[in-house]
């Protein structure tokens, strides 16, 4: 009787078997549930934190493993009563086999070979919706043996998938590329908001790695997972855009908006890691961008260059009266680093910087000329009306810095100014001088009678250069002019013992000669020089020519000889006046005159006693 029923029995199985065989590939029926599952991106996608392996190493759960809810087939998907119970479906106390009626090795092993295992359904998927093309056996082989080893996972496969190079040779579009996201990790077509959703992380600057994580992490694969006996596991993009996408869409923001492209990927994750590192802030990254090669090769106009910084910082167009306002601060010789720290400083920074999420921090211009415009608009023109061109940047920083530290006045400034070889050299003739005295000292032009005037003191060599310039220095005008930059005039150089001297003896000119003269109304060379050098005040006794040669006064050479030396000839000497001229008491001319200086070869030396 027992072997009657223990061959029924078999007869039912070997039944079972057949129809076993002949059904429909359970990957259709899975499908089916995961398309029904319909989760939406924005809410059920999370980022993956770590990389998980393993497989479950049976193709369907224990019956003690009860199917999570999401996993729960559709009412409609519900298998037809001759179909083997879904591995979720926990079967009746009734129907439980009697241990006589367990099959044969020989059947186990027809079932195993009449049907591919899910593992193996799951891998020739991933070929057909990934890559659009049918599976080669190797690399079935190899996937399906990583997964059932527990060496992958479903996010494993799918990254590598979707990372290959294969997948790279495609070039797909960002659309397609979600589109085949969609139909491999939530096995149907994108709806528009969702697929929305993913495209506004591509134009932030984020790598299809990221998006790509979202999907394997979604709870629609894990459902297909759960489908295909298969663990879901983790992928998490490696790099640093990807990190933080509103950091991400900051820099490329500035790509956008100083390139005129996108961030490439390099930039990309520099300077998103330096943000997330707290290294830069949202001010000292654009400065980055903004003073970079790339963008200063543009040579943009001051008007292009604030157009830029009001797109980058303040996210609109220029109004009219703020682009004058920054224009002069650049015509006054400021620098463009200076704009730019008032525009990362500025309320619309701030807020495009916490839209972002990201600290806008600040800059400070390290320039000289940008800590006072005004002190710098002052050396600017000094620039323009002295030297005749535009300043120099490391001029403009040099000046200013000692208009600021207090080292320098502005008679300090025009001092240097006229004293320079780039002025010197320029060989303006008297004329030229004083217009240039008139338009950088006082600023205007040379009134007629004003400028016949000093040159007349020029011609007289009652004044030099310096000492007209000290003059033109200590007026009203030059004082009121210091005034409207906010310096300090200083003190005039007063024209001292030297020039006391001088005048002196100038006013002397066309007295006659007469030996042993000392004045005040016939001089001889040694008188006329002691009244002169008595009459300025220097009380120096009286000396002969060859007691000035011997004295103990500095000796100077020819070539070093300036304004009030004494030189020594044989039996002679002279007031040097500078420009090769001399006045003296001359025996050839019998009077006190004014000349150019004849006797070079028979100077004996220069004195200096003043």
């Amino acid at each position: 009787m027992k072997r009657a029923i223990a061959l029924i029995i078999s007869v039912l199985l070997l039944c079972g078997a057949a129809i076993a065989y002949a059904e429909p590939n359970r990957e259709e029926n899975f499908e089916l549930s995961a398309m029904e599952i319909g989760a939406e991106p924005s809410g059920e996608m999370g980022r993956g934190t770590t990389e998980q392996t393993g497989a479950i190493h049976s193709t369907e759960p224990s019956p003690d493993a009860e199917p999570s809810p999401d996993a729960e087939p559709s009412p409609d998907a519900e298998p037809s009563p001759d179909a083997e119970p879904s591995p979720d479906a926990e079967p009746s106390p009734d129907a439980e086999p009697s241990p006589d009626a367990e099959p044969s090795p020989e059947l186990n092993e027809m079932a195993a070979m009449s049907e591919p295992s899910l593992v193996q359904n799951f891998v020739e998927r991933m070929y057909t919706k990934a890559l659009g093309r049918t599976a080669d056996s190797s690399g079935v082989e190899y996937w399906t043996k990583n997964l059932e080893e527990g060496k992958a996972t479903g996010a494993s496969v799918g990254a590598n998938f979707f990372l290959s190079a294969e997948m790279q040779r495609l070039s797909l579009s960002d659309d397609e590329y979600l589109n085949r996201l969609y139909r491999t990790f939530m096995n149907r077509e994108a709806d528009t908001g969702g697929k929305a959703y993913w495209k506004g992380f591509l134009d932030k600057g984020c790598s299809r790695k990221y998006v790509l994580a979202g999907f394997v992490d979604s709870k629609e694969f894990s459902n297909l997972c759960v489908s295909y006996g298969i663990l879901q596991g983790k992928y998490q993009s490696p790099e640093s855009r990807d990190k933080n996408p509103e950091a991400t869409a900051f820099v490329n923001r500035l790509y956008q908006l100083c390139f005129e492209r996108a961030g490439d990927v390099e930039g990309l994750n520099y300077w998103t890691l330096q943000l997330l590192n707290g290294k830069t802030s949202g001010a000292t990254t654009a400065y980055q961008f903004i003073f970079g090669k790339e963008f200063t090769s543009k040579n943009l106009s001051d008007g292009a260059y604030l157009d830029y910084l009001y797109e980058a910082f303040m996210g609109r167009q220029s109004d009219v009266e703020g682009k004058k306002y920054w224009q002069g601060l650049l015509d006054k010789g400021c620098s463009r680093k200076l704009i730019f720290a008032n525009f990362s400083s500025s309320k619309e920074f701030s807020s495009i910087c916490a839209s972002y999420g990201i600290l806008r921090g600040s800059y400070q211009s390290p320039e000289a000329r940008d800590q006072n415009p005004q002190a710098t608009a002052f050396v600017k023109r000094m620039y323009e009306t002295c030297l005749g061109r535009n300043a120099d940047a490391d001029g403009l920083n040099y000046w200013t810095g000692r208009l600021n530290s207090g080292s320098m006045t502005g008679t300090g400034i025009a001092y240097d100014f006229f004293a320079s070889k780039e002025f010197t050299g320029k060989g303006f003739s008297n004329s030229a001088y004083v217009d240039k005295l008139y338009e950088a000292v006082m600023g205007r032009a040379a009134d007629a009678s004003g400028k016949q005037y000093w040159l007349g003191t020029l011609s007289s060599m009652r004044k030099t250069r310096k000492t007209l310039l000290s003059a033109f220095m200590d007026s009203k005008e030059f004082t009121e002019l210091c005034s409207s930059y906010g310096i300090q005039r200083g003190a005039i150089e007063k024209p001292g013992r030297v020039e006391d001297f001088i005048n002196a003896a100038l006013d002397q000119l066309g007295k006659p000669y007469k030996l042993g003269g000392k004045g005040p109304d016939e001089f001889d060379c040694s008188g006329f020089i002691y009244y002169a050098l008595r009459q300025s005040g220097n009380n120096i006794p009286y000396m002969t020519s060859g007691d000035w040669a011997e004295s103990s006064y500095p000796t100077i050479a020819l070539e070093d000889l300036r304004r009030g030396d004494i030189i020594c000839m044989p039996g002679h000497v002279a007031i040097y006046l500078g420009e090769g001229m001399i006045v003296d008491a001359s025996t050839s001319n019998n009077a006190i005159v004014m000349r150019y200086f004849w006797g070079m070869d028979s100077v004996i030396c220069g004195k200096r006693p003043l």
